[in-house]
């Protein structure tokens, strides 16, 4: 728990200053990938799929694989379903026989905290051994330069050890989209004398007894709205005991309805581009909701998704606070000040016994990755997301282009006329990081390209990327009787590029992308 006003962010451990640690040279490998969360496993497991002669040495901080999910609190589950997360090679809904059996549906499985570091556990501990090596509790410093023998070096967080090791094909940058969860970020303003948590505190702390009688909840996303469902439900915290700061409205996904975050990048294009007239005709659809979306339209679009028993329990506070970001929490003697940004009034809480501050308002997904690039170099790729969540596919999709680089079976001369460079590598380069709810339509159109772009340069004949898509789990495709509709979409960008206002440059690259996409037209 917080309760302090030194609030420097703590979310990546440095490992302290020795002099002269271990040294200890691990040889070389093909593949040095940072990071063991969701998108560096996901990438890792199709590299083994793909490559399976491949060297990979996986470096992470934390003590246990599972990235975000290490850090989180014990009652999150997955926004979506299990169905379409985890790695390519192993199931994470379990056997569905055993489940039907259980009248459980498959696609309806969310996992738990628990059971995502125990399927990543197995994930990792199913890997060959000579060919997967991975050192937790270790820290990788991409600020030091490496040198013309492309020997990397990393660290033991106590300082002890450093490894040394030469990457032969690439360096993976896997935690560029790291998901910062509270337990790891502290509140970015002063907070003195009162009660700080994270949702982690509230599983810790059990049942409220006679510590507060009253609880504000900082931050609007997923994780604000599951600790306002763990309060209500688990609890058995009033409604009439709960304030909720929320500084933007949040537009979600009804978990009853929505098929994912496609749903919204093919609303927009229907729309021409207008973001409004298409979540209009989502609200309309029951496919996104907010709290209030009659008198308080939410203004940011988020990953969460939201099933409606959750939605209807969030209703139930009414002491929602909306005059802004929070700059300052002042506590006394059964009281607590909360102060705004842009002069907005404080609001003052009383209690007998106390005030509890839930913490929730970290970045989440959207943290302050700044980088774009995805084939960085003819050394360095970068696990951005090239398409709409959940990242798994992204990072399957990007092993598999990678693969193939290496094999020299990408469509180089189509990249050529594509692009314009001269080598595989520099046509990979045109893929870029994609931000889902971005608020630019034309970036939020961008995975509809990008599918086209991965399907163009994976191989000469399109349907082979089709064929990977369906034999993955991880993708949508692999749900019998989805369509792809690449063909479909891409026309109707080339169609609207005025009403959509695409630049020149991209225009042209959406007509020669239509040409070779042609193959799947009607799939």
């Amino acid at each position: 728990m917080q309760n302090t006003t030194d609030h420097q962010n703590n979310d990546t451990p440095i490992a302290p200053e020795i002099d002269n640690p271990a040294s200890v040279d691990l040889g070389s490998c093909d593949y040095l990938v940072i990071g063991a969360g969701a998108a560096s496993l996901a990438f890792v497991d199709t590299l083994l799929i793909e490559q399976p002669a491949c060297r990979v040495v996986v470096v992470d901080k934390h003590a246990v694989p599972g990235g975000q999910w290490v850090d989180a609190y014990d009652f999150v589950h997955l926004h979506q379903p299990s169905v379409l997360y985890g790695v390519q090679s192993k199931q994470l809904e379990g056997w569905w026989p055993s489940l039907l059996l259980r009248g459980k549906l498959p696609w309806k499985h969310r996992a738990s905290r628990e059971e995502l570091l125990d399927y990543y556990a197995r994930v990792c501990a199913g890997w060959p051994k000579d060919r997967v090596q991975f050192f937790f509790d270790c820290e990788y410093d991409f600020t030091r330069e490496v040198g013309g023998d492309r020997v990397h070096r990393f660290i033991q967080l106590d300082g002890s050890q450093a490894f040394t090791v030469e990457v032969g094909v690439k360096l993976v940058n896997g935690i560029l989209g790291e998901c910062k969860v509270p337990s790891q970020c502290p509140l970015p303003f002063p907070v003195s004398d009162v009660q700080v948590m994270t949702p982690n505190d509230l599983v810790a702390s059990g049942r409220r007894e006679a510590k507060w009688t009253k609880f504000l909840v900082l931050g609007a996303g997923k994780t604000g709205s599951d600790a306002i469902v763990y309060l209500l439900h688990d609890l058995k915290i009033s409604p009439d005991d709960v304030s909720w700061v929320v500084s933007n409205d949040v537009w979600m996904l009804a978990r009853e309805k929505a098929l994912g975050w496609t749903q919204f990048t093919q609303a927009l294009l229907d729309a021409d581009g207008d973001r409004a007239q298409a979540l209009d005709a989502l609200l309309a659809d029951g496919i996104v909701v907010g709290l209030d979306p009659v008198h308080h339209r939410p203004s940011k679009l988020r990953l969460s998704i939201i099933g409606r028993d959750e939605l209807t329990l969030a209703r139930q506070v009414k002491d929602i606070v909306r005059r802004g970001r929070v700059t300052k929490i002042e506590g006394s003697v059964g009281a607590a000040e909360v102060s705004f940004d842009d002069d907005q009034p404080p609001l003052q809480m009383r209690s007998e016994v106390g005030v509890a501050v839930v913490h929730c308002a970290s970045p989440g997904p959207f943290n302050d990755n700044t980088n774009v690039d995805i084939f960085a170099s003819d050394t360095q790729l970068n696990l951005n997301q090239i398409i709409v969540p959940p990242v798994c596919c992204s990072s399957a999709m990007l092993a598999m282009l990678e693969s193939a680089r290496r094999a020299g079976t990408l469509d180089s001369e189509f990249g050529r006329t594509l692009t314009g460079a001269t080598t595989a590598e520099g046509a990979l380069s045109v893929l870029k990081a994609y931000t889902p709810g971005s608020g630019e339509s034309d970036h939020d159109l961008l995975p509809i390209r990008q599918l086209a772009i991965w399907l163009a340069l994976l191989d000469q004949n399109p349907k082979k990327g089709l064929a990977k898509l369906k034999a993955n789990r991880l993708s949508l495709m692999s749900i019998p009787g989805t369509k792809l509709k690449i063909y479909e979409n891409l026309a109707d960008m080339v169609a609207k590029s005025a009403a959509l206002r695409t630049t020149p440059e991209d225009a042209e690259m959406e007509k020669a992308l239509l040409v070779k996409m042609e193959a799947l037209k009607g799939r």
